[in-house]
Order: structure tokens, then C-alpha cells, then sequence
């Protein structure tokens, strides 16, 4: 039968979208048009992967995938055509080669504040370094380690029937091995029914913020804190009040002069290693605030994001062990294991935890049992423990090592204390200067670091840059360091 469509596409191999994918769009293109009538015959496999450039295999797989959705049909003695049960088009005059769509359509009206689109994004491009927020070092991952325990969780799950529809509080298993957890090592009374799984402590943040805030309330923040938390209490309609905070941490008089003025629904609050600047709140602020919630009647939440990366001494206990019916505590195993793994936590009163759990039924459901099992696993067998013990080390080390770097390179430019614990460092240059215009002349020498504006609930000018140390290698924290002073440097016109 003769066929004398020639097949043309623009592949773009610099693109993300797969060949076979850029290949099914053209010839999807091409029918919508016109330029292939209802039952066109198309060229045989070989052909067309010879006028398109590429395996024959690809181009199997995309009439496989043509044919799944219709618009392709089969026929084992005389070859592919276009379906007939496509309604009929007319050809476009001098229409354009098919290729690739340069843009896709947007949805209008979409329901979110502008805060949310401001994705912070730091690029992975080889040769780019990054001070990051403060993440583990994915190249320190016991990859092995969590790649057997999942194999015997795959096998535990399948044995007791656990791929199907499960407690969406998470595996029991591992709800009890945290339980344990908290209760020897941070001085929480709890029992598993007084955990609830999430898929990290972002999702364990929303949850709160959803469950606890209604239009109006008043919900307390430090002045400077974690932007997502702040975005997701705006999502709920409250009514944002930041609290000054200093070396001691949050200041609990500006809290009690709040209260004083008008009913405060909650305070959300990182008072171990305080997000960004990493100083601690200390014991007698924390007893004081503890004493607020109880008299004025409001709610600690208490974001507890890196607990066991203390350097100096043993980490403080949380607010939760001192009083857990005025606090929920939010944790998270990211940071101690592979933020990969998706795995937060609340521990929060029971009635709270089964409202997150009917909450966790309208977004995701339920976590990954298989993971579930093979972390409590690693929990119990000690292998967590093992493993924060030698990243802490390791990350100590590199802490050591970042302060020196800054001190040799920015000298008496450059103003920080090294933290106590935690995995960045907050920095302030001596004398006043744009940090925007650092963030972008630092690109330019592929070195990159958060834009500082996103710390402040009140919109005033930061100060201060959030240096994350733990994900570079030392000598890659030398040369970011380098990057960064050389940025400065140009920027102060040296």
C-alpha cells in the first residue's frame, strides 16, 4: 500500500519530555490538523524511525501509545492507520512543521495567594554549589542500610496483608518505635495512638495550621521563622502577630503583652535550633512561655525539625516534655535519615491526632507501609541511633570547618556565632549591604544561597544570610566560601 506521508518533528533532546513523547504530541498534532485524515495509513516502524532519526523501539512505543489512547489503529496483515472514528478535519494552509508545544496552557483564577508561586529553587547544574537551609548530605545516606530494611518491610507488608488501605495515623509499627523514641530520649509521655504519620513536617505543619486556625484568629510567630509555616497560617486566614526574638531566643514579654491585648488562638515556634538564625530558646523563656499557654489558654506548636544535630551538649528536651496538653510537637526523621523517605510526625493529644487522621484521609490517604516498616525497623535494631551519631560527628567537623573557612576569607567583615547546633550558620556582614544584589552576582560565580526577604513575617529588610554547611564536603564549603567573598567583593567594588 503506498504511504507518501513523510514524517517530520523537531525533536528537542535538550528537553525533559521523553522522544517517544515529543513524537506522540507531533503526529497528535499533525491528525488535529488535518494532515492525517481519518484512516491515513502511517509508514511501518522502520520507515518512520529512519525519517525520524531514532530506534525502532521508540517508535514502536509510540504507536503503542497512539493506539492505547485511539487515535491509531492496527491491523496485522495490512498495516497502521489512523482511526476512522476520528471526526473529519480540514488541512491548515501553509501549516507549520509539527514540533513540540514551546508553552503550555494556564488555568485563570487559581485560588492561592502570590506568596505560594515564590518557589525557592536552588539549582543542581554540575559545578553550581549551594548553601542550602540547612539539609543533610544525601552522599551520607546508608543506602544500604535502608535498601535491606525495605526489602524485609516489601516482605512483612505483603505477609500481613498491609498493601491495602491501612491506618492513615501510619503503621502501627512505627508508630510505636517514635513513641519509644520520644518518651527515652526527649522526655515525652506517649503511646502510639498519640502519633500520627505525615509525609514530612511541611505536611505536618499544614495539617496543624488547617486543623487549629480559623479566619480571624491570631496565631504568633517569630519575627524572623520558617516561611512555609507563615504561608500555610495565611492559607488558614490567620492573623499573623511576629514576636521579637534575640539571643535568648523568642521574647516571652512581647508574648504576654499580646495576650494581654486580644485572644491568641496558638504560637508556632522552632525554640530548639531557631529557623534562621539557630540560637535556642533558653530554659527560663521556655519555662515562662509554658506558663503563657497554660494562663492565657493557647496552643505550642512546636516544629522540632533537626533535634538530634546538637554539638555542644546533650539537645535540649522539647517544650512537649514539660507539658504536652499545651503542646503539639512536630517531628521529623528527614533529617537523621534521607529527606527522600518522606517522614514526619505529629504527637499531639489524641482527639487532635484523629482529626489529623480524617484530614490525612482527603489528601494522601496514607504513607508507604513498606517504608513505615523497614524505618521502625532501623529504629528498633538501633541503626537510626548508629547513624546520627556518625553524620553528627561528620557534620561537627564540617561546622568546624565552614568557621574557618569564613573567618580566613571575610575576616572582620563578616559576623556570626557558630551555632551551638543545627546545620547552617546565620551571617551578617559588618557594614550594610544589598543582599539581592549579592544573591545575583553570587549566581553569576554559580554559588547560591536563599533570598534572605523570605525570613521576616513583618516585611522588613533581613539582615542576615542562612548558610547551610552539611551538604558540602569540605572542600567544596572552601570553594563556596571563596565564591561567596569573591561575589561580596565585587559588589563593595574591590
Amino acid at each position: 500500500m503506498l504511504r507518501p506521508w513523510e514524517f517530520r518533528v523537531q525533536i528537542r533532546k535538550e528537553s525533559p519530555t521523553p522522544v517517544y513523547v515529543q513524537i506522540v504530541r507531533a503526529i497528535i498534532a499533525d491528525i488535529r490538523r488535518g494532515r492525517l485524515g481519518p484512516g491515513s495509513a502511517m509508514p511501518g516502524t522502520r520507515a518512520m524511525a529512519k525519517s525520524a532519526g531514532v530506534n525502532r523501539k521508540t517508535i514502536l512505543a509510540v504507536y503503542d501509545e497512539l493506539i492505547a489512547q485511539g487515535w491509531l489503529v492496527t491491523d496485522s496483515t495490512r498495516g497502521t492507520f489512523v482511526s476512522s472514528d476520528l471526526p473529519t478535519q480540514s488541512p491548515k494552509s501553509f501549516a507549520p512543521t509539527a514540533k513540540e508545544p514551546e508553552s503550555e496552557k494556564t488555568i485563570a483564577d487559581i485560588h492561592a495567594p502570590p506568596s505560594m508561586l515564590e518557589i525557592p529553587k536552588l539549582s543542581s547544574t554540575f559545578g553550581v554549589l549551594a548553601f542550602d537551609d540547612g539539609t543533610p548530605d544525601p552522599r551520607l545516606v546508608p543506602t544500604d542500610l535502608i535498601a535491606r530494611a525495605f526489602g524485609r518491610g516489601l516482605k512483612r507488608a505483603s505477609r500481613r496483608m498491609e498493601f491495602g488501605y491501612g491506618d492513615p495515623r501510619g503503621n502501627f509499627s512505627l508508630r510505636q518505635s517514635i513513641s519509644t523514641m520520644l518518651n527515652i530520649e526527649r522526655g515525652l509521655s506517649t503511646t502510639p495512638n498519640n502519633i500520627c504519620l505525615t509525609r514530612g513536617s511541611q505536611m505536618a505543619i499544614y495539617l496543624c495550621c488547617q486543623l487549629m486556625v480559623r479566619a480571624g484568629d491570631t496565631i504568633l510567630v517569630e519575627e524572623l521563622s520558617y516561611p512555609p509555616a507563615r504561608i500555610s497560617l495565611q492559607q488558614a486566614g490567620a492573623e499573623i502577630v511576629a514576636i521579637p526574638i534575640d539571643k535568648k531566643g523568642l521574647k516571652t514579654e512581647e508574648v504576654e503583652k499580646i495576650c494581654k491585648k486580644k485572644t491568641v488562638r496558638a504560637i508556632y515556634l522552632t525554640p530548639h535550633h531557631h529557623f534562621p538564625t539557630t540560637v535556642s530558646l533558653s530554659s527560663a523563656r521556655r519555662i515562662k512561655l509554658i506558663a503563657l499557654a497554660n494562663k492565657y489558654g493557647f496552643i505550642i506548636i512546636e516544629d522540632d525539625y533537626d533535634h538530634e544535630f546538637h554539638f555542644v551538649h546533650r539537645p535540649l528536651l522539647p517544650l512537649a516534655s514539660a507539658d504536652q496538653n499545651a503542646v503539639i510537637y512536630i517531628g521529623s526523621l528527614s533529617k537523621l535519615l534521607s529527606p527522600g523517605l518522606r517522614i514526619g510526625y505529629i504527637a499531639a493529644p489524641t482527639n487532635f491526632i484523629d482529626s489529623a487522621a480524617a484530614q490525612i484521609m482527603m489528601l494522601d490517604r496514607q504513607g508507604n507501609p513498606a517504608i513505615e516498616l523497614a524505618v521502625a525497623e532501623m529504629i528498633d535494631e538501633g541503626e537510626v541511633r548508629r547513624h546520627t551519631r556518625k553524620s553528627r560527628k561528620e557534620y561537627a567537623r564540617r561546622r568546624d570547618i565552614f568557621k574557618s573557612c569564613l573567618l580566613e576569607t571575610f575576616g572582620e567583615t563578616l559576623r556570626f556565632n557558630v551555632p551551638d547546633g543545627g546545620l547552617a550558620f546565620w551571617v551578617q556582614f559588618k557594614d550594610r549591604i544589598d543582599l539581592t544584589e549579592l544573591e545575583s552576582r553570587s549566581r553569576e560565580k554559580d554559588v547560591q544561597f536563599l533570598s534572605s526577604h523570605t525570613y521576616s513575617a513583618t516585611g522588613k529588610e533581613t539582615r542576615g544570610l542562612r548558610l547551610g554547611f552539611a551538604s558540602l564536603q569540605p572542600s567544596e564549603l572552601e570553594e563556596a566560601t571563596h565564591r561567596l567573598h569573591s561575589s561580596f567583593m565585587s559588589l563593595a567594588g574591590c
